[in-house]
């Protein structure tokens, strides 16, 4: 959350006094919310009231960045979205997690009929088949149990969508999207 300047009435004198505001950053700490100076919310406040005075309302706002100084879209008064190249990997990467596992594992229902006992039964077919299996399930619970942790540290439930992924389609879907939706903007 950042801090914002009120004005309080003490003893028939007018003092400045913090009040929290929700602006939605995160502190670069992993906190709970981003904590603005109150140096730099003085000085584009000051820099608003002066631009608004001037008749650029929505320019100052874009310029001075919002309550805590970050982007703010033209006239919207929301960041915008940014995807870096990074992040778009990430998606990439979770929609062929998705797409080349089920390939092969609809092909295998087509073939062998729609059981999953058939399936579990194909996974422990030989000692090679095992021990991926095994792999990918110690992957998969690693991987929950971090997903978990950082969601409540980070009071951020969105990527809890990555656990489904992981046990519905696997963990070629589920790391990457979960590292995609913490990547993300907040």
């Amino acid at each position: 959350m950042c801090s914002a300047s009120t004005i309080r009435w003490r003893a028939g004198r007018a003092t400045a006094a913090p009040r929290r505001i929700r602006c939605g950053r995160r502190s670069p700490a992993g906190g709970p919310g981003h904590e603005g100076g109150r140096a730099r919310l003085a000085g584009a406040a000051r820099g608003l009231r002066d631009q608004e005075r001037a008749g650029d309302p929505a320019g100052a706002r874009r310029r001075a960045g919002g309550a805590c100084g970050g982007p703010v879209a033209a006239g919207t008064g929301v960041a915008p979205v940014t995807r870096s190249p990074l992040r778009l990997t990430y998606l990439a990467l979770a929609i062929i997690g998705a797409v080349v596992p089920m390939r092969y594992f609809l092909r295998w229902f087509l073939e062998n009929g729609w059981s999953l006992s058939g399936m579990v039964e194909a996974w422990h077919a030989n000692d090679a088949t095992s021990g991926l299996t095994y792999d990918l399930t110690i992957a998969a619970v690693a991987l929950t149990l971090f997903v978990i942790v950082e969601c409540i540290a980070k009071r951020d439930y969105l990527p809890l969508v990555a656990i489904p992924a992981t046990y519905c389609i696997g963990v070629s879907c589920g790391l990457p999207l979960y590292l995609y939706l913490r990547s993300r903007p907040l």
